[in-house]
């Protein structure tokens, strides 16, 4: 989101991008995170014993501002860590291997060792999460399908079923959603032109705010030092009290794992990683690596990549290991 508007109006120089602070972060609406804490937060259950009580106490899910963070602080790692056991890996030959990965094209022998070297599935994958998260940070969940196929997740042709799947749609969605003929390219566009829109009209709004009064500090203790001290006592109520502590036991295993229907393996290999973290993510009690495929159903030998794919995993910090057995952090 940012960089559609940063590109929209912070100039060029000769043919590329610049980069103006006061015309580009400055006035950039931020999405309200304390807002979306409040209303989006994560949920707590407890599986029934065979008496019908309830047993340890589970949390899934993490706040927005939270998982904005850790996927952040994932993706810094990762490029960190394959350009220090790479030294000859930029972070230019990393992207521009990512953009043609989004566009499809076919990679030469040397883009493909950049993408072996950069791991640069798992770099696409954590970009396409952290989008996800900023969306909806913002409450533009809406536009996720529009950025799936801009970004060459989902084929252009899937928007125009989800459009035909709700007949009910208002026509301002149903034109977000396109049409079959609609390309990648088309989809990019209409996502850059709705969310400069929104941006536009949020960017009116916070204004009109700040003329009566009221800012929305986006970093209160280095913006505002005495506002950030008056809110101290809030905060830590907040933190004791809404958030409270997790105490379940992520090895816990008084709770079986519930059966669940198999799934095709993909072929591709951001889709297998994407795949595993989402089997790990959908289950309540830590999986073993027979469990984990037990839920993905494919003919050859698929299932020996599987513990390189957990072990990326792990190394990234998305799944932690106990007793031999995985589970979403």
């Amino acid at each position: 989101m940012h960089l559609t508007w940063a590109i929209a109006s912070g100039g060029t120089l000769e043919d590329r991008p610049r980069y103006q602070h006061q015309r580009t972060f400055n006035p950039f609406p931020f999405p309200d995170l304390h807002f979306a804490d409040k209303f989006g937060g994560p949920i707590t259950y407890a599986l029934e014993d065979e008496s019908g009580r309830p047993g340890e106490y589970s949390t899934i899910g993490e706040y927005p501002s939270d998982r904005i963070r850790n996927l952040a602080e994932q993706l810094d790692a990762h490029r960190k860590r394959q350009q220090a056991a790479h030294p000859g890996l930029t972070l230019t030959g990393m992207y521009n291997v990512l953009d043609k990965l989004r566009s499809g094209e076919v990679l030469t022998a040397k883009e493909r060792s950049i993408h072996e070297q950069g791991l640069v599935s798992v770099l696409r994958q954590l970009h396409d999460e952290l989008d996800e998260a900023v969306l909806y940070a913002y409450g533009w969940g809406d536009l996720l399908p529009l950025l799936r196929v801009a970004h060459g997740i989902e084929p252009p042709d899937s928007l125009q079923r989800l459009a035909d799947a709700d007949r009910d749609l208002p026509e301002h969605e149903r034109r977000l959603h396109g049409g079959p003929a609609t390309t990648r390219e088309e989809a990019k566009r209409a996502f850059d032109e709705t969310v400069l829109e929104r941006l536009v009209a949020l960017n009116a709004e916070r204004a009109a705010e700040e003329a009566r009064g009221h800012v929305r500090w986006l970093r209160p203790e280095f913006q505002n030092p005495d506002l950030a001290r008056e809110r101290e006592p809030e905060q830590a109520r907040f933190a004791d009290g809404e958030r409270g502590d997790d105490t379940a036991d992520a090895g816990q295993e008084s709770a079986a794992a519930p059966v669940v229907k198999a799934q095709p393996w993909p072929k591709d290999t951001v889709d297998q990683v994407r795949a595993v973290a989402d089997v790990l993510a959908a289950s309540p009690v830590p999986l073993s690596l027979d469990e984990i495929a037990a839920r993905c159903t494919a003919r050859g030998p698929w299932k020996k990549r599987l513990p390189k794919l957990v072990e990326m995993l792990v190394a990234l910090g998305r799944v932690q290991e106990k007793r031999e057995k995985f589970g979403a952090r």
